[in-house]
């Protein structure tokens, strides 16, 4: 996992953009997520990794940014 600090909006580019349920990264948002997926924002500059000191501050998990899963349509079983 890597923390990045987004450097401007993003929306991601999935199916739910455009909607209610897409998920977007507004700048400054400190976002903890896989390697891979940091890479991907870093490499198309809307992002940069975040130091050891910045992760003291508040930092959002990939989860807390998705909406939930009801909101989603997705049933608890």
């Amino acid at each position: 996992m890597k923390t990045v600090r987004f450097v401007r909006d993003r929306e991601v580019k999935d199916a739910n953009a455009g909607t209610k349920k897409a998920t977007i990264y507004h700048k400054d948002d400190v976002v903890e997520l896989p390697d891979s997926s940091a890479d991907h924002w870093i490499n198309r500059g809307v992002a940069v990794e975040v130091t050891e000191e910045d992760k003291t501050k508040v930092v959002k998990t990939r989860d807390s940014i998705l909406p939930s899963p009801s909101s989603r349509g997705v049933d608890k079983k």
